[in-house]
């Protein structure tokens, strides 16, 4: 498959298909989850997709991912559907799950159709630890990712650039493994806040009350009920502002594959 041949709509019909798919399989798991990010917001505004959108994210608590990454992946398998555990990544990128659609294996894993799945973790309260969690998740990034800090500002590119050129490989595991504990034993339970920390938006437009992100209700989604967040208005105000408007028709294009018109 080249994306190339296809149109947007073509493409996210098959994107579809794999999420119906997932959602069937979390469900059948018992394993909470809902859309986040532009999926979210393409479920409110447009009753699915975002027209121009190219992907699909869905986020579930740390807990619950922890428990969805020890499930067995034959269900999805039996379906050409290839999930990547954090750290088992064919391409190495950040510290959340990837499933693929492999239906036809000679598609490079750049081109395939991709659901990203985002664990959503507690925060602390105060400023001072939130700080520092926001430094630990950049080491758990980059020793997942083996390179510098994509879209996370200037001082964290910096950083991990150096820390990146100065790091011999094999200790590398042994960052990830520290900085994901550091990272989840910084956060929490009782601060009532919760983060997709890889989100978007970064790690401080990402924090808002748990119940926001967490609480969910069904809602239409291309003529299927998937979960998003029951208060979706507080949502995505916090990650986009006036989430109604539509951006100006230079922005309304796919952010991460090309298409046929």
């Amino acid at each position: 498959m080249n994306v190339t041949r296809y149109t947007i709509r073509e493409f996210q019909d098959k994107l579809l298909e794999i999420l119906l798919v997932l959602d069937e399989f979390l469900k059948r798991n018992d394993i909470h989850y809902f859309l986040i990010g532009g999926s979210s917001l393409g479920a409110v505004r447009h009753k699915g997709f975002i027209p121009w959108d190219d992907d699909i994210d869905i986020g579930m608590p740390r807990e619950e991912f922890e428990r969805f990454e020890g499930l067995d992946f034959s269900f999805l398998a039996e379906r050409k559907l290839q999930y990547c555990k954090i750290g088992q990544n064919v391409i190495l990128n950040a510290p959340i799950g990837f499933l693929y659609d492999r239906s036809d294996e000679s598609v490079p894993y750049e081109e395939c159709l991709t659901i990203d799945i985002f664990p959503i973790d507690d925060v602390p309260a105060s400023a001072f630890k939130q700080k520092l969690q926001k430094i630990v998740s950049h080491i758990y990034h980059i020793s997942v990712g083996r390179r510098p800090a994509q879209n996370r500002g200037k001082a964290a590119k910096i950083l991990t650039t150096v820390i990146v050129k100065l790091t011999p490989d094999f200790m590398f595991d042994l960052y990830e493994k520290w900085a994901k504990r550091a990272m989840i034993s910084l956060g929490e339970s009782t601060s009532g806040l919760a983060a997709n920390i890889f989100g978007m938006k970064g790690y401080y437009r990402e924090i808002m009350p748990k119940n926001i992100i967490e609480e969910t209700e069904d809602m239409l989604f291309e003529g299927h009920f998937l979960p998003v967040q029951k208060n979706y208005d507080q949502y995505l105000k916090r990650l986009f502002g006036d989430y109604m408007e539509l951006p100006p028709e230079s922005e309304r294009k796919p952010h991460h594959k090309c298409f046929e018109d």
